[in-house]
């Protein structure tokens, strides 16, 4: 089967060709890969981004957009599976986690011919992050020719503040499990935390083991300061489908902590108060949500650079 591509420049002229001839350049932006059947388009998954179609495309490809399976990421491994270049397949949650994980082991990838499956890239996800993830997983090894393939597969989905993962609602045997790793800390960002790498970190800035230190421990004291509401934030947002309807308008998150490179990290302590205090009402009234905020509060607070929410301690660091 020869597999091609549609593209479409930045003049909106549309382009038909085999993968390998736009999927690597820069100048295009890639609609999807399909082959020819009797005359008709049958996409098989996304390229690069998304792109807006118009009507006259939509037409065009209306059969093929309507008999998609709704994995993308599904669709994808089972594109690349037999390709000599690819041994392993690593799905991840997004390009950034892919970026991620593939230059900080380099030296482990480098003969192993991987290829990372990014969630979220394809127009046919039912899913984002890591319940498509999971959903892959599950689809993958369920299924009749795909399942002896899946040895070859590594799924990485970030802890979030659900170990267990029960809050993404996709049921995984324990023999599924097998093929998930998790993040040790909230996220890959995290990471950036850990002993090796922050001592990386300062010994490129030729920062002095007392200036590490005094950073090190003023980041510490910033979030367990607002610990309460990392605390209760996690526990809202892990059990969303059931506190939605029924939570009380806070402020967004995003108005509360700004991070700004030129003013460093900026808190609005009204803002905050509010939404604490809302937060933590809500949750004492649920004798099952509270309890689950104790178990969190505590872990956070024993190392909250490791299990905070990767994107808050990441941007605090890098705009302190």
């Amino acid at each position: 089967v020869i597999i091609y591509c549609l593209a479409e420049d930045d003049n909106g002229r549309l382009y038909e060709g085999q993968s390998e001839e736009y999927y690597n350049s820069n100048t295009f932006s890639i609609f999807g890969f399909f082959r020819r059947t009797t005359g008709k388009y049958c996409l098989l998954t996304r390229g690069k981004r998304m792109i807006t179609l118009g009507d006259s495309l939509k037409n065009i490809f209306q059969d093929a957009i309507s008999c998609q399976e709704p994995s993308g990421l599904v669709m994808e491994f089972n594109v690349y599976r037999t390709d000599p270049r690819f041994r392993y397949f690593a799905f991840v949650e997004a390009a950034d986690d892919a970026k991620f994980y593939s230059n900080s082991n380099v030296d482990r990838l480098k003969n192993s011919y991987c290829k990372f499956i990014s969630a979220g890239q394809n127009v046919s996800d039912l899913y984002k992050g890591k319940k498509a993830v999971l959903d892959a997983l599950k689809r993958i090894s369920e299924d009749k020719v795909l399942s002896p393939e899946v040895k070859k597969c590594m799924f990485i989905v970030d802890r979030d503040y659900d170990d267990s993962l029960k809050h993404t609602g996709v049921k995984l045997s324990a023999e599924q499990r097998h093929n998930i790793k998790i993040t040790q800390g909230y996220s890959f960002e995290n990471y950036y935390f850990q002993k090796q790498n922050i001592d990386t970190i300062f010994s490129y800035l030729k920062y002095s083991e007392d200036k590490q230190q005094k950073i090190l421990g003023e980041m510490q004291s910033f979030f367990l300061q607002y610990i309460d509401y990392f605390a209760a934030k996690g526990i809202v947002s892990m059990n969303y489908e059931f506190t939605r309807n029924s939570l009380p308008v806070i402020p967004e998150h995003e108005q509360i902590f700004k991070y700004d490179f030129k003013n460093g990290v900026l808190v609005d302590e009204k803002k905050y108060k509010k939404a604490k205090n809302i937060l933590l009402s809500y949750l004492q009234k649920n004798t099952l949500l509270w309890k689950e905020y104790g178990k969190l509060r505590a872990r956070l607070a024993a190392d909250p650079l490791c299990y905070l929410r990767g994107h808050d301690v990441y941007n605090y660091f890098y705009n302190y």
